[in-house]
């Protein structure tokens, strides 16, 4: 049976003891409310919940903490109760966003699904009671009339609602609101907030996409009856109201839309390409993002009576000018940009397209920070980052003053093959290498994958012991390895991480039982431009304004992590002069390789590795990091043969394959 732990799904059914709880807990992990949570984000007892009765569930259910013999949890209608024996919940179709849930790892998974499909569905959940209070906030009760709806100018419906909508709605401003629609709304508006600030990373590194800010909470309801949409005449907007709309919507990236119900309705997203039309159940409960550059919105069939949010998250295009740190304005826009304040005149975008995603596709261009990726590669690489899947065992390795967080899956403790570590690209965090890791872990093999110094949720910054952070990446590796007690591995690495993952092997060859990699070379010119990108840029900004420029200019990785206070001012501790000789040396280290087909080593070193390899290559002519000339010249110094990997699926395989072929008759990874 698998472990109960608090944050499991669990089936449920029966006659439960009702609880309450006095503080809202569907927001304690994201607020960090001390009176309500733990340090590990869960549900305290005591006074914060008092027994109501018995009441019976049958579905699922999230667990929020165990009571003696008991689990105190929430069902999936808002229960809160009290379970003896609860069923581990086999599978799930959505990503569950609950008290229980790690909303860090939630919103790196759902980010990538976000990215691979352009939509994604999750499961919110809230106490049946705090429902009950927003939907009773859409009517009259007697005098008081907590929400003032209206309707949005006929022309402005399709676009903004969705295609064939015809709804009334109400803004909600929380900084001018009235104490009990703040009691109502806060803790919703809060968790689509905490939201926006989980994706907006990743929307940063793998889009281009700059989110500045979000528009006001808006309440939409559908007409119940005719007469009802009769008495919402849809006004006429003035110029100035349609210049500003046609502004927001124009610069509009994201849609957060929040089903409260009580009756499930038809959503449909239309895409905007070639496509076929996502059709979705809005239940109660469903929450539901999309990409505006991908899909349009149908409105929902007005036979079905649903109410939700409409949180639209807006960004500008990206862009070269540091100064164009633009929030949407207008009537219907609040000012929360992240950017508001901080913006800086250095330049970090000058790898970033000056047009919209959807533009650069259509006109064969890349649109990462490096520009050396084109439409048909990028798509490859969702196609085997982006696969929604269940984050592993999460821990923290540390030493002195670093820290570096990793998650583990498959049977650790088999003890029949070496554990496999994997190093995702550039510098994206451990959820990148995720569903690699998961098709290995369901053969039964351990995996370890991982966040580097400066990736994901491991230190952003501490001291070094090597000149270089590519150096450093290395020794890292190897505080990893002794922390969790692994002799002998199988490194997998791609881009980047084949980088580290060749320079560990060369290093210390005893600890590597084999080596697989997607190597970046400079047949296409890489090893410069990569060097400024990631390291150069850094360096020049820092030089002209210190580590408060580092912190306030967008474009490099330092920058996305620093919307984090706590690791905003581990950056901000940093000596500059340090900073800057890093850097320095990190861009020396990488132009070094100017003119070789493998970034990191060179063509006597990789001869040298007698050490079972495999190389692979997805065969995609627009990929100008990863060309397969330098993929087959690596192959041929390392005496093996190169592996297509253009189906994901066959590459998977291959691995497994790989994997289980190094590993000793019965050995193990784990030292005696």
């Amino acid at each position: 049976m698998a472990q109960l732990i608090p944050g499991a799904l669990v089936q449920v059914s029966g006659t439960y003891e009702e609880a309450n709880a006095q503080t809202s807990l569907v927001q304690c992990r994201l607020l960090n409310k001390p009176t309500v949570c733990d340090s590990k984000g869960v549900i305290e007892v005591g006074e914060a919940v008092e027994i109501l009765g018995r009441v019976s569930v049958d579905g699922p259910a999230q667990l929020l903490r165990r009571e003696g013999p008991q689990w105190l949890a929430l069902s999936f209608a808002g229960q809160l109760i009290r379970v003896d024996q609860p069923r581990p919940l086999n599978a799930v179709d959505d990503f569950v966003l609950g008290p229980g849930s790690n909303s860090e790892v939630l919103a790196d998974a759902m980010a990538s699904q976000l990215i691979m499909d352009g939509y994604c569905e999750s499961r919110a959940l809230n106490l049946r009671s705090e429902v009950e209070a927003m939907i009773s906030a859409t009517e009259s009760l007697g005098y008081v009339r907590y929400l003032d709806f209206s309707r949005i100018p006929a022309e402005f419906e399709p676009y903004y609602l969705g295609v064939e909508s015809k709804e009334k709605h109400a803004l909600i401003d929380l900084e001018e609101a009235s104490e009990e629609l703040i009691r109502i709304f806060q803790d919703e508006d809060t968790r689509l907030t905490r939201l926006m600030d989980g994706i907006t990373p990743v929307l940063r590194s793998e889009l281009g996409s700059r989110i500045t800010g979000r528009t006001n909470l808006m309440v939409r309801q559908t007409f119940s009856t005719v007469e009802e949409e009769k008495a919402f005449q849809a006004t006429e907007p003035g110029s100035g109201e349609r210049e500003t709309f046609m502004s927001l919507v124009k610069r509009r990236r994201v849609c957060m839309m929040h089903f409260l119900g009580p009756r499930t309705g038809t959503l449909k997203l239309l895409p905007r390409a070639d496509r076929p039309e996502i059709t979705i159940e809005a239940t109660p409960g469903k929450l539901v993002m999309f990409l505006t550059e991908r899909f349009r919105l149908l409105g929902q069939r007005p036979e079905y009576v649903m109410q939700g949010f409409g949180g639209d998250m807006s960004a500008s295009a990206s862009s070269s000018g540091g100064e164009r740190c633009a929030s949407p304005e207008g009537h219907n826009a609040s000012r929360v940009s992240r950017e508001s304040g901080r913006c800086a005149g250095y330049d970090l975008n000058v790898y970033y397209m000056d047009v919209d995603n959807m533009e650069a596709q259509a006109e064969g261009k890349a649109y990462t920070a490096h520009q050396l990726l084109g439409p048909e590669s990028n798509r490859w690489w969702r196609r085997l980052e982006g696969k929604k899947t269940l984050p592993g065992l999460s821990a923290t390795a540390k030493a002195k003053d670093l820290e570096l967080r990793f998650e583990r899956l498959g049977n650790v403790n088999a003890g029949c093959v070496p554990e496999v570590v994997i190093t995702p690209r550039g510098q994206l965090d451990l959820s990148a290498a995720r569903a690699l890791a998961f098709a290995l872990a369901k053969e039964h093999i351990s995996v370890l994958i991982w966040d580097r110094r400066g990736s994901g949720a491991s230190s952003v910054w501490a001291p070094l012991t090597e000149a270089s952070l590519p150096e450093q990446e290395v020794e890292d590796l190897k505080v990893l390895l002794d922390f969790v007690q692994t002799d002998r591995v199988v490194l997998v690495g791609l881009s980047s991480g084949a980088r580290l993952s060749a320079l560990f092997a060369a290093k210390y060859p005893s600890r590597v039982a084999g080596l697989a990699v997607l190597p970046t070379g400079d047949a296409a010119g890489a090893a410069s431009v990569l060097a400024q990108a990631y390291y150069g840029d850094c360096r020049e900004v820092a030089e002209q304004g210190g580590m408060e420029a580092i912190v306030a200019t967008p474009g490099s990785q330092f920058h996305a992590l620093a919307q984090r206070e706590m690791q905003r001012r581990a950056l901000l501790s940093v000596d500059v002069k340090e900073f800057v000789d890093v850097m320095l040396n990190s861009q020396v280290f990488i132009e070094g390789f100017i003119g070789e087909a493998f970034l990191g080593l060179y063509p006597e070193d990789l001869r040298q590795l007698q050490i079972p390899a495999l190389v692979f290559h997805h065969g995609f002519k627009d990929d100008r990091l990863h060309v397969l000339e330098d993929a087959e010249e690596v192959a041929r110094h390392l005496k093996t043969s190169l592996e297509d990997a253009a189906d994901v699926e066959a590459l998977q395989m291959a691995l497994i394959a790989f994997v289980k072929s190094v590993a000793p008759a019965g050995g193990s990874g784990r030292p005696a």
